[in-house]
């Protein structure tokens, strides 16, 4: 028996794995006990329900019952029993049961299909259930789920419902592809399908966390509009995203509103407020919060809480983050892995390192599993506390638990890794062999980064001139200190101070002094290890003497004109003029305490709380102290937090401060606040000075908003509220230069010595540059002559400029010139130069030249990059040199990291060219592998290259593709897309094409339309044609030349000639003069339709209009000519025209 059971079984099994492959997977891999469970004895009827399934041996016995019942029960019996244990999570089961409905030959119906489809994804076999959206999306296969939308409904096989819509929106916010999300819900109307409020929360919420919070309030706005209320969960997502941003004023009115609308905060709501007060420092604030929930009987929850400790922490009170802590305990399964972490980290901070351990090492008594997170903060609190082999241990212990990492073995085995190290790894490095004295070891991985595609940034160039400094080596780290600047990484106030005292150190006080003149001009100031060296100095018995004659030097000029002052402080000696270190007797000491040291987000709390503590206050100039390096280190919202205490404290700010706020407004993107702290300087009786003009100038040009900096402009400078400077003004012409508007720029110049302001090298490149793009480069020469003759000499940036116009026009000549003449002002061919040259023998099909070009920079010891191998790819390129063409990319291969998007898309263009589709696509495919994301430009070009090769399926794929990895596709792909449907006469796709995008917020331009009347014309579809024709005007859509003369061949095809040339005449009367292939096509529309006598007059109205018929029209007319019985109409015609003949 047991041997028959087994051979049954494996027999079964040999079947469903058959079954599998025939394209039935939902019979593979189901678990064999439930195929082999008891049958019950007492068959039930086929009538009975299949009440009373609460668990899985009730589902067994009622289907096994209908498995005996004859006539077997219907599909939906079945299905009704299924549903259940669906719900109970038994996925495994429901596929087995399933199968059997199958093997006793029962169809399935569509429900029961999709509780299959259901259980699959559940089980995360994704593979095996071919429909689903809501599977991919669990899994985070987004793309995946685009794709089933786009085949299963554009395909017409079924129509989504909100939910559908709902669920592939989630999955577009839940990888931060907020575009598509958007995207998607303006094509729900177009589906016949109304966006609900789950809809709009989805996106609202997602907005809100990316800290696009006025797209998101837009959003919120459409709502209303639409008449869809908001609920809860709405207001819980804007406020989260306003308290982000501390927009506190916000933030009141949404919770105002909610209160209004008779919606009450729930615990989340609480929690976010509790969340937002505790990061800004108002714990006191946070803990009322906490006091409201209870009072109102909402239970705060583990949320909540580790916020209020969190907060705690950032304060440094950690009894009373303790105290939480121990509350949450109390309350029975609160504490979790984050509030572990949380006291950890605070604790580290303190320097309590056994009590962060402690919590640690209880963690698992808790039924805790210490994560990644809280492995990486206790290890950096061991490290930083020097017990570095405690941290080792826990390192160690990490990688044992399954938590994945001497220093250049751990480097090494990062770089061998999938994850790889960056700027920060390779400066830890750096740093740690400077301080150990193997400068040379630090030199060679500090020169290795750019090979590996990592730039060092200013920390990483300030390690290793400190290093170089120490090891005595002064002119290398001067030389860095230039190499840096040129590299486009500037020195801040650390890196010359560690230069100068590595001077001072050296006994070389004139390059010091030197140095520390230039610090300052740059506005940074000497810090308290500086300021001490030189203290040190003065206090010798002997002092030296350059020192001496330079602080001599500089105490005169301090008093001139300031008798008054009889003693000066030594530090506001070499402080930068901007800091207003005199001012109100305020200097950077105070009371023997330096200027606050911030170098984190940390630092600036913990010292801006201190400075609220005190009493009397500090001054305002000690407050903008702590935000000014915030302003630095980016961290914008966090500095305007700080503002609103300030102001809420009672300090009045000063210029400086509003000046600030102003900065960190403009690089939020948000003019419209910047502008209003532009009116508090009038309201608090200050006037805005050229840095705020400056400041605002800036902040509108990076925005685009040229237009709003030329308002600002006129408004402070007009309204005589303070002087431009040559700053001012180049920012502004840069602005309209980058819109293209040279005039305004070159209007721009003229003014600027009328306010007194002379122009700078800067403000000529700018203009010359602009021009020379536009190919003006008659004006740009007319403006480098002017600007010689205002003695302004001409740098490498001029010639650069000028060679490249001249060169855009093929204007070889003038451009030698420009060469010989940049040779005898001894400015010498930089990199960019060589690769002008190159790139413009390459488009004049010169690669001869241009490799003569490339060997000379080579010859000069100057490496060509990216830009002029590209450019050298190209033109083998242009010239079908594919072989050629793909050695000079190879080259850059082996290079390093010298390929990008730009040039796989050149040599990808080459490939389709050549018609080589294959070698492309093998291109593209190898993109990413390269770490390169293929952009809009890549996609049109190898889409293009498939439609004109008639491979639509693959062109369309790619267009599919391009979106799901979120490249929005321009008006151009849509328009090749297009052109490929319609050339296949695929027209139904491409009209529904069509309408896709009118409901997309890319709007179709003149070329689409024209494309589709073309295609629609060819079909013989000449009403239809007609009807999208007559919808142009109505949808702002002009109609050109090529679109009339399409739309009138096509009535010449449809033997509408009178409506032809009634179009002929309209396109005239609406200022789009016909051209020679409207005429000719109109001509053959009335041969071809037997009217040589309306022919011929058409003729003649050509002529007179300066155009020729064609070879088509020509041979039409010879075809008639020599029929065995002529036209009389055309015989006449001809006749007249040869007696006119001289």
């Amino acid at each position: 028996m047991v041997k028959m059971m087994h051979k049954s079984v494996l027999s079964f099994s040999s079947y469903c794995s058959y079954s599998s492959r025939r394209g039935m997977p939902f019979l593979h891999s189901t678990p064999l006990v439930a195929l082999f469970h008891s049958q019950s004895s007492n068959p039930s009827r086929s009538g009975e329900t299949h009440r009373g399934v609460s668990n899985v041996e009730d589902a067994l016995k009622v289907f096994d019952e209908m498995l005996q019942s004859r006539p077997l029960p219907s599909v939906v019996r079945f299905t009704q029993v299924l549903a259940p244990l669906v719900k109970l999570k038994h996925y495994p089961t429901v596929l087995s049961l399933n199968s059997q409905m199958l093997l006793s030959g029962i169809r399935p119906n569509h429900y029961t299909l999709n509780i299959t489809i259901n259980c699959y994804c559940r089980l995360n076999r994704m593979d095996y259930a071919l429909s689903l959206i809501h599977g991919s999306v669990l899994q985070n296969r987004v793309a995946d789920a685009a794709r089933i939308f786009s085949k299963i409904v554009v395909g017409g096989h079924c129509q989504p419902n909100v939910i559908t819509f709902n669920t592939l929106i989630k999955g577009f916010c839940a990888i931060g592809n907020n575009t598509a999300a958007i995207q998607l819900l303006g094509k729900m109307e177009a589906n016949g399908c109304q966006p609900d409020i789950i809809t709009f929360n989805t996106i609202i919420d997602s907005l809100g966390k990316d800290t696009l919070v006025d797209e998101a309030l837009n959003l919120f706005s459409e709502m209303v509009g639409r008449g869809i209320a908001p609920d809860l969960v709405t207001y819980n997502s804007l406020i989260q995203g306003v308290c982000n941003l501390g927009q506190w004023k916000e933030a009141t009115r949404l919770l105002y509103e909610m209160d209004s609308q008779g919606i009450f905060p729930d615990v989340f709501t609480f929690s976010i407020l509790a969340d937002a007060f505790c990061k800004d420092g108002m714990v006191v604030q946070a803990k009322s919060v906490v006091q409201i929930m209870i009072q109102r009987g909402i239970e705060p929850d583990t949320v909540t809480y580790s916020s209020l400790m969190d907060g705690h922490c950032l304060q440094g009170e950690m009894d009373k983050a303790k105290q939480v802590f121990n509350l949450m305990v109390t309350k029975g399964s609160m504490v979790n892995v984050q509030s572990c972490s949380i006291l950890i980290n605070g604790y580290l901070k303190q320097k309590k390192m056994d009590k962060a351990y402690k919590i640690f090492k209880e963690m698992p008594l808790r039924g805790l599993v210490p994560n990644t997170v809280t492995y990486s903060t206790l290890i950096d609190g061991f490290v930083k506390a020097g017990r570095l082999q405690e941290a080792e241990k826990l390192f160690s212990e990490m990688q044992e638990c399954g938590q994945l990492p001497d220093a250049i073995e751990v480097l090494r085995e990062m770089e061998g890794s999938k994850l790889k190290p960056d700027v920060v790894t390779y400066t830890i490095v750096i740093e740690g062999l400077c301080n150990a004295g193997e400068v040379q070891s630090a030199k060679d991985l500090f020169c290795g980064l750019s090979p590996k595609g990592v730039q060092p940034d200013v920390r990483t160039y300030t390690i290793m001139i400190s290093g170089l400094c120490k090891g005595g080596l002064l002119v290398e780290a001067e030389e860095m200190l230039r190499v840096m600047e040129q590299k486009g990484c500037s020195p801040y106030g650390c890196t010359y101070n560690t230069i100068i005292r590595g001077y001072i150190n050296n006994n070389d006080t004139s390059r010091a002094t030197s140095l520390i003149e230039e610090m300052s001009e740059r506005g940074f100031s000497g810090d308290a290890s500086t300021t001490e060296l030189i203290v040190d100095l003065l206090s010798k018995d002997t002092a030296d003497p350059v020192l001496l004659a330079w602080l001599k030097d500089k105490v005169y000029s301090s008093r001139r004109g300031m008798p008054f002052l009889h003693s000066i402080p030594l530090v506001p000696l070499f402080h930068s003029q901007s800091s207003n270190a005199t001012k109100s007797g305020e200097t950077h000491l105070k009371n023997g305490t330096s200027k606050p040291r911030v170098r984190n987000v940390e630092d600036a709390l913990k010292v801006f709380d201190e400075m609220l503590q005190r009493c009397p206050l500090p001054s305002v100039v000690r407050f903008t102290q702590v935000l000014a390096p915030l302003v630095k280190l980016k961290h914008y919202p966090t500095v305007l937090s700080l503002t609103s205490q300030m102001l809420l404290s009672g300090i009045r700010p000063d210029d400086y401060t509003l000046n600030i706020t102003i900065n960190c407004y403009c690089r939020l993107n948000r003019m419209d606040y910047a502008l209003s702290v532009l009116a508090h300087f009038f309201k608090l009786g200050l006037q805005p000075n050229v840095a705020t003009l400056n400041t605002l100038i800036h902040g509108s040009v990076l925005q685009n908003r040229v237009a709003d900096a030329a308002r600002i402009f006129s408004k402070i400078v007009v309204g005589g509220h303070c002087q431009p400077n040559v700053i001012t003004f180049n920012t502004l012409i840069k602005g309209f230069c980058a819109i293209g508007n040279n005039t305004a720029a070159i209007q721009l110049l003229g003014k600027m010595e009328a306010n007194g302001c002379q122009p700078d090298i800067i403000t000529f490149n700018t203009i010359i540059d602009s021009l020379g793009k536009d190919t003006l480069v008659d004006e740009a020469l007319n403006l480098f002559s002017e600007m010689v003759g205002r003695g302004i000499a001409p740098d490498l940036v001029t010639y650069n400029s000028l060679i490249q116009g001249v060169c855009n026009l093929g204007q070889w000549k003038e451009a030698t010139r420009l060469l010989y003449e940049m040779d005898s002002q001894g400015i010498f061919p930089d990199v960019f130069t060589f690769s002008i040259l190159a790139d413009a023998f390459c488009k004049d099909g010169m690669v001869v030249q241009a490799k003569s070009v490339v060997q000379i920079m080579i010859q000069r010891g100057i490496e060509p990059d990216t830009v002029t191998y590209s450019s050298l790819m190209d033109g083998h390129c242009l010239q079908g040199e594919m072989d050629k063409a793909k050695q000079v990319f190879n080259l850059m291969v082996t290079k390093g990291s010298m390929v990008n998007v730009q040039s796989c898309s050149i040599l990808i263009n080459g490939y389709l060219k050549q018609k080589k589709m294959d070698k492309a696509y093998k291109i593209f495919k190898e993109m990413p592998l390269r770490g390169l994301v293929p952009n809009t430009v890549t996609y049109s070009t190898l889409i293009d290259g498939f439609v004109k090769a008639g491979r639509l399926q693959e062109a369309e794929k790619l267009f599919s593709e391009m979106q799901e990895c979120g490249q929005l596709p321009d008006v151009q792909i849509y328009n090749i897309i297009l052109d490929g449907l319609c050339n296949n006469q695929q027209l139904s796709e491409a009209i529904e094409f069509l309408r896709e995008m009118e409901g997309s917020k890319l709007k179709p331009d003149v070329v689409t339309y024209t494309i589709v009347i073309e295609g629609l014309c060819n079909a013989g579809e000449v009403q239809s044609a007609k009807d999208l024709f007559c919808g142009l005007s109505p949808k702002g859509v002009q109609p050109d030349v090529r679109t009339y003369t399409i739309m009138i061949s096509g009535l010449c095809k449809g033997g509408l000639l009178v409506e032809a040339e009634e179009m002929l005449r309209e396109m005239e009367q609406k200022g789009c003069s016909p051209n020679d292939c409207t005429y000719n096509t109109i001509i053959r529309g009335y041969i071809n339709n037997n009217d040589t006598s309306r022919a011929t007059s058409l003729i003649e109205e050509m002529s007179e209009r300066g155009f020729s018929g064609d070879a088509s029209t020509t041979e039409l007319i010879v075809d008639l000519l020599s029929k065995d019985t002529v036209d009389p109409v055309l015989l006449a015609w001809l006749k007249d025209k040869l007696s006119s003949v001289p």
